[in-house]
């Protein structure tokens, strides 16, 4: 990636509004020895923290560029150098302030990078090496105020980054760290180079290029299947075109110990469920993203034997009971049909006493 797309950022920043995001820069802090001998180097540790920034997917936002304002005495401390294998940086000086900013590097291996690799995912921090100059001061201080950031949206595969709206976050966040000077006696200090730029660096007029797609001939690959998974203490028929399997767990069973293995080696896969059962529903799922971003879902349904005995002796429980219900049934209608012919009997004896009734009377 090239270095002077730092320059456009900043030119949109001077240039254009800006939308603020949910992302904050919340904390700053230096880091370090506490003391340092004059003619000696000491490396200290800028980390800047973020709130709210957590973007791995596409159409969330990652770090661009950082820049903030440098405090130190130039009359006891040079600055021989800005390392960090996330972030390339420059030290430059504008009317007696010093200055550092830095922009992505170009190491697509980093764990802090985004999904498209390219933008920065996580907190900022760098590594700036001081020399102690033959001073006459003890004691001298290092601080770090008026944090800014730029991010941008990070696309979706194959899309180009929007540098005409990024955003810009700032901070008021500050630190300071003092350092002992130590001194030794008749010492001749050979001060090194300065990296001190008097060139604030946006002067350029850059060649603007999509960093994540260079090469748009390139297709990227849909496969999202696993070669291989199998369940520790259990067996299952995989076939990677079968995406739901059932296994039985013991009872105090909580945790399955899931291995598997990818069919293309550029896709990733995230397994959830596997280390809580109970908490999960007894469920674990294995998410497969294809490099081009095509997902798949593996599911493992974890049955535990108690619950199928349970469900069973209830099954029983019931057709017992049911058996019951009929003889219960069967005997109710045998006592009803008694009723009823008991009925119809004393109908039929009411009607003949009632005949013999009425031949008295005419006799």
């Amino acid at each position: 990636m090239k270095r002077n797309i730092v320059s456009i950022l900043l030119l949109l920043f001077i240039l254009i509004p800006f939308k603020v995001k949910a992302i904050s820069i919340q904390e700053a802090k230096i880091n370090g020895p506490e003391e340092v001998k004059i003619g000696e180097e000491i490396v200290l540790t800028f980390n800047i923290n973020f709130a709210n920034h957590n973007a791995q997917n596409t159409n969330e936002l990652g770090l661009m560029l950082v820049t903030y304002e440098l405090l130190f005495d130039d009359e006891d401390l040079i600055v021989t150098s800005v390392t960090s294998s996330d972030w390339d940086s420059e030290v430059y000086q504008e009317e007696g302030k010093y200055y550092i900013i830095s922009q992505i590097a170009d190491n697509p291996t980093s764990q802090n990078k985004c999904s498209d690799y390219i933008l920065h995912c996580g907190n900022y921090e760098v590594n700036v090496k001081f020399f102690a100059k033959n001073t006459e001061s003890s004691v001298t201080n290092v601080g770090v105020k008026d944090v800014e950031a730029g991010l941008l949206i990070v696309p979706n595969p194959g899309e180009e980054y929007n540098f005409e709206n990024p955003s810009l976050i700032t901070g008021s966040v500050y630190d300071v760290k003092t350092i002992k000077i130590n001194k030794t006696e008749n010492q001749v200090v050979k001060e090194p180079e300065n990296i001190v730029s008097d060139n604030k660096p946006v002067n350029k007029q850059p060649e603007v290029v999509t960093p994540n797609n260079p090469d748009p001939q390139v297709e990227k690959s849909s496969n999202n299947y696993l070669s291989a998974l199998t369940i520790e203490g259990y067996e299952i028929d995989f076939n990677k075109q079968k995406y739901n399997y059932n296994i039985k767990i013991d009872d105090n069973v909580n945790t399955l110990d899931v291995k598997l293995e990818l069919e293309d080696s550029k896709a990733s896969y995230i397994v959830t469920g596997a280390d809580d059962l109970e908490k999960n529903n007894y469920k674990v799922k294995i998410e497969v993203t294809a490099e081009n971003g095509e997902k798949v879902i593996y599911t493992i349904n974890a049955k535990r034997s108690k619950v199928e005995e349970d469900v069973t002796n209830k099954k029983e429980s019931f057709h017992l009971d049911k058996k019951y219900i009929i003889f219960g049934c069967i005997g109710l209608g045998i006592i009803l049909i008694i009723i009823t012919i008991a009925v119809i009997i004393n109908k039929i004896n009411d009607r003949k006493l009632n005949k013999a009734l009425d031949e008295l009377d005419k006799m």
